[in-house]
Formats: C-alpha cells, structure tokens, sequence
C-alpha cells in the first residue's frame, strides 16, 4: 500500500497540481516536489504559505 503525505492528500482534495501550488505559493515546484516526498522540510515561513494556498491549518497538512 502506498502511503500518501498529508501534504500530497490536501493538493489531490483541493484539486490542485504540484505546479500549480507553485504558482500560488511563489515557491519553486522542484521545492513543493521534495516537500511532499518527504525529501525537504520547509521552513515556517514556507508551511504557512502551502497552508494558505490550499486553504488549510498547518497541523492538518504538516507533521509536527
């Protein structure tokens, strides 16, 4: 069984890509990429701006 990231289950119920959530975001989406596979993890500054973009809390797209 494939285990999906918080972050990659708000982008597919928002029903956004991970280019798109770039372009919302401002953030490069080779970074949005490594965020949601678990390869990078984002500043503060960056957790709040995916959060906003998909119209979530951080603790529902973050672990703590």
């Amino acid at each position: 069984m494939i285990k999906l990231s918080k972050l990659k289950i708000a982008i597919l119920k928002e029903g956004v890509t991970q280019k798109e959530l770039a372009r919302r975001t401002n953030l490069d989406a080779s970074l949005i990429s490594l965020i949601c596979n678990c390869r990078y993890i984002p500043t503060s500054a960056q957790r709040q701006r995916i959060a906003k973009a998909l119209n979530k809390s951080e603790e529902e797209i973050f672990e703590k």
